[in-house]
């Protein structure tokens, strides 16, 4: 017995042996790649910020470390803050605006340099900041081809962008508010002014009131485009949720082709079914047939986006009872290659 508890031993002993190079060839691998990662980085930010390297006689070496670095780039955004925002005010109904002033509608004070972000993420985050979303049509106001719209608009009316571009104005707004949008663009305004209109939702057949605030910019002698903020003024009414149903919630994990790969506990109190009854299903068999469309469109707008909130949808319970969820996607992506990995969703609980 003692022999053979001895043979064991030395069995484990020699296969752990035989592991062990492996799994540290693997950390060691994975640590030089962190470490490759982060000197990329620091270097990128080191050239992005043009830092000078301050060259001593007693030094042999003139590169900054990266302590250096990072407190180079804390001071250079203390010292550039202020500029983060436009602090010249455009007077909405000031008719003798100077050319100069004009030239600052709808435009930034400040932009990061284009190594940092590009102008259409830069311009996706002010307009994000203002919660309302871009809008630029041509100024023919029998026309009105939408030439750009930011990517947002689908949090506040469920469009993306290329159900938007394209198309005239005309076609999504409320037939009784088209002559007064037809006499804002007739106007031809150089500086800021409002349009109140209703725009059609994605899905259904309401209307959201809006406001048109925007002005005429000229891009070449035959072109000419209303460049615009477009802000809601209606609650969103498929974001409404009352309090109790806010704490009724639970969190699941989607791959990338709508399987389940993790489940909350608390989903089971809501749904029924355990985590191993739902893990490796896809989400699509449990939502009804009638409203599958809500669910494609939703994961077409997390791909674009990155994250977004569904309109509300049935789900079938384990009791064969269809529960109305609403849910919140935030896109994970991976690390190494970019691209993205799974969905991580926070449903709430819109009626069971």
């Amino acid at each position: 017995m003692n022999k053979n508890t001895k043979k064991l031993k030395r069995t484990h002993s020699k296969s752990d042996a035989k592991q062990s190079p492996s799994k540290r060839q693997f950390r060691n691998e994975n640590e030089k790649r962190r470490r490759d990662l982060f000197s990329k980085l620091i270097t990128n930010l080191e050239d992005l910020l043009s830092i000078k390297q301050i060259c001593s006689t007693n030094d042999q070496n003139n590169k900054f470390d990266k302590a250096s670095i990072l407190r180079q780039t804390v001071q250079y955004l203390q010292k550039h803050r202020h500029h983060l925002t436009n602090d010249e005010e455009i007077e909405l109904s000031n008719k003798k605006s100077t050319p100069s002033k004009r030239n600052h509608v709808l435009d930034f004070s400040w932009k990061p340099s284009s190594d940092i972000v590009n102008i259409e993420e830069w311009l996706q985050i002010a307009i994000e900041s203002l919660n309302c979303f871009l809008l630029v049509v041509k100024s023919n106001p029998y026309n009105t081809e939408i030439v750009y719209v930011s990517k947002n608009i689908s949090s506040y009316l469920g469009y993306s962008q290329h159900e938007i571009l394209n198309h005239s104005l005309f076609k999504f707004i409320f037939p009784s508010y088209h002559d007064r949008l037809r006499d804002y663009l007739l106007n031809d305004h150089k500086v800021l002014e409002s349009c109140d209109v209703s725009w059609k939702r994605a899905i259904s057949d309401d209307y959201e009131q809006c406001t048109i605030i925007g002005a005429f910019r000229n891009i070449n002698e035959n072109e000419k485009y209303l460049m615009s903020i477009v802000k809601l003024n209606t609650l969103d009414r498929t974001l409404i949720i009352n309090n109790e149903s806010l704490s009724e919630e639970f969190v699941t994990h989607l791959n990338i082709y709508g399987k389940f790969i993790f489940i909350d506990a608390k989903a089971r109190q809501y749904l029924g079914y355990s985590s191993f009854e739902l893990i490796g299903r896809t989400f699509f068999d449990f939502v009804h047939p009638d409203d599958l469309s809500i669910i494609v469109r939703a994961h077409q707008l997390w791909k674009e986006n990155g994250n977004g909130k569904s309109d509300p949808y049935r789900f079938l319970s384990k009791g064969q009872q269809w529960i109305f969820l609403q849910t919140y996607s935030q896109v994970q992506i991976n690390s190494w290659n970019g691209k993205p990995e799974s969905y991580i969703c926070t449903t709430n609980i819109i009626q069971s």
